[in-house]
Order: structure tokens, then C-alpha cells, then sequence
């Protein structure tokens, strides 16, 4: 796998429909909850018509898509296999009627992790990054640039992280996907970032009672 992301991995899985972390047309109702539930989720959508949002390990979109629904300026969905952006992609394209608001969605094929060494201007970086299944399905080697590309890619002191910390499951060992812990987030995100809020929304889903945190970070000046 050297340095990064093995892509014909991934892309063999998205040819081969072998995608179980497909939620099947629906946003992750953690996420949801968060942004609609809890105070420090509603207060990201406050000028939401000015913010820019980026989802890495987009999958099929879905979460992309409820971003551009709560009025985000834009809303960009990054995943290194061609073939999941092409599916979500298609996803959008099928949804009629089509709301205005589809135009603010972009998608793209990328190896974001490429990016935490990057010099990235000002004006191209977002106001909020969008993490859920990416941490998990990266082996440890890479979680270090994993922080690093979030941090280069938001503001200093303003931009904000949201990692729905999924799946824990203790010292399971193996992966993708890998077991994670909010203290494994921590780790590596804390040079970075503060920590602004760490909890469980009142919308999670029994399934995922005990295996599924959210946290929400802050970008370091």
C-alpha cells in the first residue's frame, strides 16, 4: 500500500457492489441528529449560504447531498475510487424533481490524503470537513496524514471538523474496517484541533448505542 491509499482496492469493491457501509439513500441519522438536535451542530449552520463543505470518503453521496440541503454554498464529496463518485453521481442525477440546490453538489475522484502536504491558498480551503467511515477504513500507518490533510484543508482558527467516531469496538483486531476510539481521534487530531464538543445526538439509532460517538473539532490557529 506504500505511503497512501490503495485505490484499485476500493474501486474493486464499488465494481463488485461489495459496499455494506451504503446506507441506502439516507444521510446517517447521527449526523443528522447532530446538525439538528444539538446546539453546536445548529450553530454550523448558521450563514450556511456562505460556507463551503467537504465530505472525504463520500461513498455515494448521501451525506453530500443533506449538506446542500441545509443551504451550504457548496457541498463537495471526494472518494478516491472513480467508481464510487460515479455512483453518487448518478445518485443525484436520479433524484426528480431536481432542486436547485443540486448545483451547489460537486463530486470528485481523489487521493485526499495527497493533500497534507499540499500548499492550499486561503480562499480554496472549507468551512467545514464532514468525516464518517474515512478514519476507519484507513490503516494506522496513514492516520497521522489523515490529520494533517483535514487540518491543511480548513481555515486556521475557524474551520471546523465534524468525525462520527464509528465503529468501537474495543481491541477488535483487523480491518478495514478498524476499530476506533475517541482517544485514537484525539491522538491524532489534538495537535491540530480543539476539541469543542463530544457526544452522543439524541437521533442515534439503537444499532449504534455504545459503538458510535460524535466529536467536533476546531481548527488551530
Amino acid at each position: 500500500m506504500g505511503d497512501g491509499l490503495d485505490q484499485s482496492r476500493w474501486s474493486a469493491a464499488w465494481t463488485a457492489k461489495q459496499t455494506p457501509w451504503d446506507s441506502g439513500g439516507i444521510p446517517q441519522p447521527s449526523l443528522v441528529s447532530f446538525m439538528e438536535d444539538v446546539e453546536e451542530g445548529k450553530a454550523l449552520r448558521q450563514d450556511s449560504q456562505r460556507k463551503r463543505v467537504l465530505i472525504p470518503g463520500c461513498g455515494t453521496g448521501y451525506d453530500v447531498e443533506y449538506f446542500a440541503r441545509l443551504g451550504f454554498k457548496e457541498a463537495r464529496g471526494a472518494d478516491i475510487a472513480p467508481e464510487a463518485t460515479q455512483a453518487a453521481q448518478a445518485w443525484v442525477d436520479s433524484l426528480s424533481p431536481r432542486p436547485e440546490r443540486y448545483d451547489r453538489i460537486h463530486l470528485e475522484s481523489m487521493d485526499y490524503l495527497a493533500l497534507a502536504d499540499a500548499r492550499i491558498e486561503a480562499e480554496s480551503q472549507y468551512d467545514l470537513i464532514y468525516d464518517y467511515t474515512f478514519f476507519c477504513a484507513l490503516p494506522p500507518s496513514l492516520r497521522a496524514k489523515w490529520a494533517k490533510a483535514h487540518a491543511n484543508n480548513l481555515k486556521a482558527g475557524e474551520g471546523m471538523l465534524i468525525t462520527l467516531c464509528f465503529p468501537m469496538q474495543g481491541d477488535r483486531p483487523g480491518g478495514p474496517p478498524y476499530s476506533v476510539s475517541p482517544e485514537l481521534y484525539r491522538e491524532h487530531l489534538l495537535p491540530h484541533f480543539d476539541l469543542q464538543y463530544q457526544g452522543v445526538p439524541p437521533g442515534q439509532p439503537e444499532s449504534r448505542k455504545g459503538i458510535e460517538a460524535v466529536m467536533l473539532w476546531k481548527r488551530k490557529v
